[in-house]
């Protein structure tokens, strides 16, 4: 399969690379193509400061020619450092409008293939922006398979257990469970079916009588596997172990769950809200990406993968 990495060139901002060179070298056969942007409205923002009065030092700095040598001597270093050279096919250093833009043509161009970058937030920080503009732009086009890391993602935090793929029982879910099957069996990992039936746990508490929660809590549970059995049934589905139903918010229960398992990935599908929708719908897995402590797949529900 194709990957197209988005390299983010910020301090500590490592992440897609090092998951990227992983995943290269667990599927055999998988090609990395690097790609940084460099956006044009920030070069006409610093030439428009120049204008401004005589700022030292920035003479050259957004000349295109000055700038994609930086860049370029910027992607070397951040190869090297992380030991990726050998994964990449090719780097590119391109002048866009658009980084978002950019990127979903890499992936347009390649039917079946797929986007790694990064998100804004590193692992446990508590941040107001947590995605970044690119990310959160990329995750509602969606051109492909799309893979959010943490910016400061190690080698190190590249879990050794399943790949865990989230159902919430509709049909957008259908291509990312076959996508994450593919995946797990590509790279040598076992397969985690799961589906988190929302809990509210105040509306639970201040409604239920506390001698029937248990009671409530049990019907849900049977209620999720019966349901969560039938949706497999009927949607082609092969899980090759036992599915699990948790219960609790839908986001937190993943993410402790991938911590539990030592996941390398967390999957989900989506249901590719449009603006008007997401100011009523939350949309799970942006939350998911902006949240995970590791990296998440997320996959567009008329995904089909390449063929040869």
């Amino acid at each position: 399969m194709k990957w197209t990495v988005g390299l983010d060139l910020r301090p500590r901002s490592e992440g897609p690379v090092v998951f990227a060179k992983w995943l290269a070298g667990a599927a055999s056969g998988d090609e990395l193509h690097g790609v940084h942007v460099l956006e044009q409205e920030s070069a006409q923002f610093a030439l428009g400061l120049q204008a401004m009065g005589d700022l030292q030092g920035l003479e050259n700095l957004f000349d295109p020619n000055a700038l994609r040598e930086q860049a370029n001597d910027a992607v070397e270093s951040l190869i090297k450092r992380t030991g990726a050279a050998a994964a990449f096919a090719s780097t590119e250093i391109t002048l866009d409008s658009s980084a978002q833009a950019r990127l979903t043509a890499a992936v347009d161009a390649t039917p079946g293939s797929g986007l790694i970058i990064g998100r804004r937030a590193k692992r446990g920080e508590d941040r107001i922006v947590r995605l970044g503009r690119v990310a959160r732009k990329l995750l509602r086009r969606l051109p492909g398979p799309t893979i959010v890391t943490p910016p400061d993602l190690e080698p190190r935090l590249i879990g050794a257990g399943p790949i865990v793929v989230a159902t919430d029982l509709a049909d957008d879910a259908i291509a990312a469970v076959h996508f994450a099957s593919t995946l797990a069996q590509r790279v040598g990992r076992e397969l985690l079916l799961v589906h988190v039936v929302p809990m509210p746990e105040d509306w639970v508490h201040q409604f239920v009588p506390s001698e029937k929660i248990e009671a409530v809590r049990q019907e849900l549970q049977r209620n999720g596997e019966r349901r969560l059995a039938s949706w497999i049934k009927h949607s082609d589905i092969k899980a090759p172990h036992t599915p699990l139903v948790v219960q609790g918010e839908v986001v937190h229960q993943l993410v402790e769950l991938g911590a539990l398992q030592d996941a390398p990935l967390l999957v989900c599908g989506s249901r590719k809200l449009g603006p008007f929708a997401r100011i009523f719908v939350a949309s799970i897995a942006s939350e998911l990406t902006a949240a995970a402590g590791r990296a998440v797949a997320v996959v567009p529900p008329d995904y089909v993968p390449s063929v040869g």
